[in-house]
């Protein structure tokens, strides 16, 4: 279980029908790291922290693994299309969709899906603000390459507005976001 959420822990005021919520209670986590796959010429798609950059997935490089060690892998949960792909070193707290049905990730990848109270775009979103890059920095480990432990990321305070805001917010975004000059 998580911890409570304390007032000293809360950084600002919210509206009232938005709440403060530890991401781990409105998420499921596929975390895959241990031992590194066996890369092949062809088969199952493998998406490692190189792929995932700061919003948006790079096919280079593009690299793959057996339909049989997929299968061993998924044991610990199945990556879906949609779902929040995060890095968790190397480079800390990169976040990008996954566009894929079927596809598998490596170590330094946390996969994140959202419950039915928050949608994966909204999060994905969120997981990019400052505010939230800022509390994973904070609470990252390791003193020659900083790291989150899915542990430590399922404690990180987050925003959970009605599902009819998210859904505003997203679409606001997603107007004004080819605008932006980056």
């Amino acid at each position: 279980p998580l911890p409570p959420i304390s007032k000293d822990e809360v950084p600002f005021e919210i509206p009232e029908s938005w709440e403060w919520v530890r991401l781990g209670k409105v998420c499921r986590f596929i975390d895959y790291r241990g031992k590194t796959p066996k890369k092949i010429n062809h088969g199952i798609r493998l998406l490692t922290a190189k792929n995932i950059k700061k919003g948006f997935l790079s096919l280079e490089p593009e690299e793959f693994i057996s339909v049989d060690e997929h299968m061993e892998r998924n044991t610990r949960g199945n990556v879906q299309k949609d779902s929040i792909l995060f890095t968790t070193e190397a480079p800390l707290g990169n976040v990008a969709i996954n566009p894929f049905d079927n596809v598998a990730i490596a170590q330094r990848t946390i996969a994140i899906d959202s419950y039915n109270k928050m949608t994966n775009y909204f999060l994905f979103y969120e997981l990019l603000s400052p505010m939230i890059q800022i509390s994973i920095k904070k609470t990252a480990t390791g003193s020659t390459v900083k790291g989150i432990k899915a542990a430590n990321l399922r404690n990180i305070l987050i925003l959970l507005p009605p599902l009819s805001e998210q859904q505003r917010i997203v679409s606001k975004i997603e107007e004004i976001f080819p605008l932006l000059k980056v």
